[in-house]
């Protein structure tokens, strides 16, 4: 029997990347599969939003996105100045 990650004396696999498991009490084996499991749950609760510039339906990519575009975002600031 080896040692070290590759090894199935440290748990179950992953249930995110299939990588083998630190210990029995881990869901996940790193922080970044719980960083993709969180990333991709917030992207599917975000909603469509209107860009403010051409009112078009986007899904942003951020929560506070509020242009669906850097060309509508350029738009709007040369209005406004």
């Amino acid at each position: 029997m080896g040692s070290g990650w590759g090894s199935s004396q440290y748990g179950a696999p992953c249930k995110y990347c299939g990588t083998t498991q630190m210990g029995k009490n881990f869901t996940r084996c790193c922080t970044r599969c719980y960083q993709r499991r969180l990333r991709a749950a917030r992207a599917a609760q975000r909603l469509d939003c209107v860009c403010a510039s051409c009112s078009k339906q986007f899904k942003p990519k951020r929560s506070d996105a509020v242009y669906c575009s850097v060309a509508c975002k350029q738009r709007a600031y040369r209005l406004r100045a």
